[in-house]
């Protein structure tokens, strides 16, 4: 009987929930991925039936395929292909956990776009009320709402390029010139440093 066969959902199998957030790590050069697939799909298959005996179910609707290495290396990986519950997973090029996006080369580029985004759109509402705040207030928001954000997870993706840390560096001024008055192109550094504020570079 084929794998694929055997990672049809059984009958049997009554869920109780859902498993999130688990991972399967495999480590390999790129020559041994081809036989690497077999052996995945049948640890997919321990997993589910795992699962299944302790009224847990896998979605395979969201299981996501990564593989990761060099780009150079990348470009020569053989398709990798695996099944679960009857239900075959692409690799995608970037995947979302707990909050961080991690893709093919570890650049992290998608995730510093989206979280330059959204603590942009946080501070521009935030731009907007600030004279109805006082002070204490308005650092009490910017805290709250940007700065969680800002810095989440900073020491998975605090090796990401100079021009990353560039973007996030103009995100981090942004808040300084609100609490401190400034207009667009008035200079931050001091400003920064009478709030206490480190770089971006000094705090990864």
């Amino acid at each position: 009987m084929c794998v694929n066969d055997l990672l049809s959902v059984p009958k049997h199998c009554k869920s109780s929930g859902y498993v999130d957030d688990t991972k399967v790590f495999l480590s390999l050069p790129p020559r041994d991925i081809t036989d690497v697939s077999n052996a995945l799909n049948q640890d997919l298959l321990e997993i589910s039936r795992w699962c299944c005996e302790n009224s847990l179910l896998i979605n395979p609707d969201k299981t996501k395929l990564l593989v990761i290495g060099v780009p150079q290396l990348l470009h020569n990986v053989p398709r990798l292909s695996i099944t679960i519950f009857g239900k075959e997973i692409e690799p995608v090029s970037v995947a979302r956990d707990l909050g961080v996006y991690i893709d093919q080369t570890l650049n992290y580029n998608e995730h510093i776009s989206k979280l330059v985004s959204s603590c942009v759109h946080k501070l521009v509402q935030i731009n907007r009320m600030k004279h109805l705040l006082d002070r204490k207030t308005l650092l009490l928001m910017i805290n709250a709402f940007v700065f969680s954000k800002l810095f989440y997870c900073s020491t998975v993706w605090g090796n990401t390029s100079k021009s990353n840390i560039k973007k996030l560096q103009l995100v981090q001024n942004f808040p300084g010139k609100i609490v401190l008055g400034l207009k667009k192109f008035d200079h931050i550094s001091q400003g920064l440093k009478s709030l206490g504020w480190l770089s971006i570079e000094d705090k990864l």
